[in-house]
């Protein structure tokens, strides 16, 4: 909407241009008359031609203008569209069962003592070694969040739309987790590195809202 008042604001304006060239053009050989000074049709044409290539250009700049704003409003589309289709392989079938599998994890009075303290995350990295189902189910979840928060430091995918559909869950699950997170980036640095990045920002945010 506002563009469109934008773009009808314009057209005004090369109106008023088209008028006052004309206006200008009507003094100009007014005056030229009044001092007795020579114009003929060459001169008029001259003129015209030269009003008519100005507002040519003014016309094209608008337009293209015009081209450029269609083309990132339908590109700003297709990435919420993207965003939104990336955000609901959560809820897929093909997730549910893994969803269930870690939240079940997550509870079990056990691992969350071994999460809750750091000296003992090592027996749930051990833990994990010997019950590779959990392990793998808990690995595809982080990877999940991780390919959300890289597509995010890449403009791949709206933040505004991730930040108000998973804002909750990214943080809930990174508090649980984050000494797990600091464990395997002991041995792998780059392990979720942005989902803790987009994380860390979220709590900060939290604290100063």
């Amino acid at each position: 909407m506002k563009h469109e008042l934008n773009i009808k604001y314009r057209i005004k304006y090369v109106w008023l241009g088209v008028i006052l060239m004309i206006i200008g053009g009507i003094v100009l050989f007014a005056s030229l008359d009044y001092y007795d000074i020579y114009f003929g049709v060459r001169e008029v044409i001259i003129y015209v031609a030269g009003v008519s290539a100005t507002m040519t250009l003014f016309y094209h700049a608008f337009s293209l203008e015009y081209q450029i704003n269609t083309q990132n409003k339908n590109l700003d589309l297709q990435r919420a569209k993207y965003t939104y289709d990336i955000l609901s392989q959560w809820t897929s079938p093909e997730m549910r069962e893994c969803v269930n599998e870690v939240r079940n994890l997550l509870i079990t009075p056990a691992r969350e003592k071994e999460l809750n303290d750091i000296t003992k995350i090592q027996d749930f990295a051990e833990y994990l070694k010997k019950n590779q189902k959990d392990r793998s189910y808990l690995v595809q979840t982080l990877n999940y969040f991780e390919t959300i928060s890289t597509m995010i430091e890449t403009k791949h995918i709206d933040l505004d739309i991730v930040k108000k559909t998973f804002k909750s869950l990214f943080v809930s699950y990174y508090l649980v987790l984050k000494n797990y997170i600091d464990f395997r980036q002991k041995e792998y640095p780059d392990s979720w590195m942005y989902y803790e990045k987009i994380c860390k920002i979220w709590i900060e945010d939290n604290k100063t809202a």
